[in-house]
């Protein structure tokens, strides 16, 4: 939960996504800061390394949204990760990597496949010896900065697991001293995750799913504070013929 805080603005740049793709990062590493200390584990929706070089980027790039500073986001995202190692997971519902396999479709099209609906996980791989050259120099610079940051060195590991017979296989990744340290963190991780999932998928973040969407009602409020309501939507014209044949 985010005790219900928003940032409420309207605005207009060259760069908006972006700029909102760091803004719902920043808000993902506020909220897990606040809550980390507290609970056994802090589940953020996507990768690791897609968070850590979005917020590289933007710190490179000085991009500054409001009060929010990229450059001391990722400080905090990375002293958060060398804190609480064994608590900060990163759980992707949709992957296409080609770390573990280095294959044409991705790791979790062959795993899907091969495993034949098991149960379990693959064993811990560092991010470093990745398939994609791009990956692993990634991954050794995420290692440098974060022992610049937080003085502990930990390497960024991924596995690929299901958590109920024949339903989906879901990446995750985490942070991790070395191989064997990773395999207790997913070992662990597995038992937890496999004991509140539904369907293969934790109850916690399907219900964040369920929260976090925006419906019909939320776009027409939108719409009304901009002044857009009067705007045609898709179905407008189609009205219109229907209108006209009927005439």
């Amino acid at each position: 939960w985010f005790d219900y805080e928003v940032d409420v603005d309207v605005a207009s740049s060259t760069t908006l996504e972006s700029d909102l793709a760091y803004i719902s990062t920043h808000l993902d590493v506020s909220l897990a800061e606040r809550n980390t200390a507290s609970c056994s584990y802090v589940l953020f929706d996507g990768g690791l390394l897609a968070k850590y070089i979005r917020l590289s980027k933007a710190a490179a790039e000085g991009v500054g949204v409001n009060r929010y500073s990229p450059a001391r986001t990722l400080r905090e995202f990375l002293y958060m990760i060398g804190v609480h190692p064994k608590k900060v997971v990163f759980f992707s519902k949709n992957s296409s990597a080609k770390d573990l396999l280095g294959m044409v479709k991705g790791d979790v099209y062959y795993i899907e496949r091969l495993t034949e609906g098991a149960t379990g996980f693959t064993k811990p791989f560092n991010l470093e010896s990745s398939k994609m050259r791009g990956v692993s120099a990634l991954a050794s610079r995420f290692r440098e900065e974060l022992k610049n940051v937080s003085g502990v060195s930990l390497h960024p590991y991924v596995v690929y697991a299901r958590f109920d017979s024949f339903k989906r296989v879901y990446r995750l990744e985490f942070a991790a001293e070395g191989d064997e340290d990773a395999y207790e963190t997913a070992d662990k991780l597995f038992k937890v995750i496999s004991a509140v999932s539904v369907s293969g998928y934790p109850y916690q973040l399907m219900r964040a799913d369920q929260l976090a969407r925006i419906g019909d009602r939320d776009v027409e409020k939108l719409a009304s504070i901009l002044g857009l309501s009067l705007e045609p939507r898709g179905r407008e014209p189609l009205e219109v013929l229907t209108f006209v044949r009927r005439r």
